[in-house]
């Protein structure tokens, strides 16, 4: 019998053939066990902890930028800039819902987001506050997936 026809050269091969199925296999899984993990870290990151990040990088009190009616600069650029965050990084949050949890017409809402857009093509002291806060958003959303993955 040749070594080519040989008994432990067949089960080697169909060794290899099942190993490179389970390969294929632990790739799917793994990258289903990935997008379960961006989804739980989306799911954490809500229009509370947003805004409270937005409060404690501000230094403006939580309750202030929620229900604050019209008034001073700083509390209502808190409340933009939370919106403007909220919008960009909770994509499945209406604006009807954004508004409704600042107690605002979705109108409201619109001109918020506008605003920040318009603020950041300007390098100054505002687009750096609203700067400030994403980055301190992002730096959260790194070690969370960090501390996840260990």
């Amino acid at each position: 019998m040749t070594q080519e026809n040989s008994p432990i050269k067949r089960q080697d091969e169909e060794l290899e053939y099942y190993l490179k199925d389970v390969e294929k296999d632990v790739y799917r899984n793994l990258g289903v066990m990935v997008k379960l993990h961006v989804e739980k870290v989306r799911n954490r990151i809500d229009m509370d902890f947003i805004t409270s990040l937005v409060s404690n990088t501000l230094s403006i009190p939580f309750d202030k930028i929620i229900n604050s009616s019209k008034g001073k600069m700083e509390i209502s650029a808190a409340r933009h800039i939370s919106i403007w965050l909220i919008r960009k990084y909770i994509p499945r949050v209406t604006l009807a819902e954004i508004g409704r949890f600042f107690k605002r017409d979705h109108t409201t809402i619109m001109y918020a987001i506008s605003n920040i857009e318009g603020l950041l093509s300007v390098k100054d002291a505002d687009s750096e506050k609203i700067l400030k806060c994403e980055n301190a958003l992002i730096q959260l959303i790194e070690n969370f997936h960090e501390n996840q993955l260990r």
